[in-house]
């Protein structure tokens, strides 16, 4: 059904890559998941390499659970209280 999300670089930007249902799914950030992960803005290597391995435990956490990227999540009510 899925693989397993893996890290990827590109031209000075980075992302994690999964399968979903045979579609190959790139994720720069973690919005899909209301979650405040962006890779691509850490000051250096070292932390975009842990934001990235971050990102890439979420995506796999939440496919585990059922999570699809079709799938859209409640917006959080965490916003303006």
């Amino acid at each position: 059904m899925f693989t397993g999300p893996k890290v990827k670089f590109s031209n000075e930007r980075a992302y994690i890559e999964y399968y979903y249902d045979g579609k190959c799914y790139r994720e720069y950030n973690a919005n899909k998941l209301q979650l405040s992960i962006f890779p691509n803005k850490g000051k250096s290597g070292k932390e975009q390499l842990k934001l990235l391995i971050k990102l890439k435990f979420e995506f796999q956490k939440a496919l585990e659970k059922g999570w699809n990227p079709y799938t859209q999540l409640e917006p959080s009510k965490k916003q303006n209280p």
